[in-house]
């Protein structure tokens, strides 16, 4: 698990620093040390649950970079756009297709 936190870290530390440049805020000491500890506390109740150890995905920064959208209030929009979908959603799961009763199994 510490090998693991060891590139997590080296991969937190990348990230901010090229999401700093991409939006031009300097990553400060105190900005690294804030995205270890979220880093930290995400591991944790990760291990609480029988997790992997969790990171921000490099991904999202190439994301930044290619879209060159830098507001955090987009990533809200599609969070609360995803929870009313699955709040509003009256389709049927693929459970429900599903129909098999009890008295079916019984000889």
């Amino acid at each position: 698990m510490t090998l693991a936190m060891l590139v997590i870290m080296a991969e937190t530390t990348g990230n901010c620093l090229a999401i700093g440049k991409l939006t031009g805020k300097p990553t400060t000491p105190q900005t690294l040390g804030n995205a270890f500890r979220a880093d930290g506390l995400s591991t944790m109740l990760g291990g609480l649950f029988n997790s992997f150890p969790y990171n921000a995905f490099t991904q999202n920064t190439g994301l930044i970079a290619l879209s060159n959208v830098k507001s955090r209030f987009v990533v809200a929009a599609a969070g609360a756009t995803i929870l009313l979908n699955v709040l509003l959603n009256n389709e049927k799961k693929s459970t429900d297709s599903v129909d098999v009763s009890a008295a079916e199994w019984v000889d």
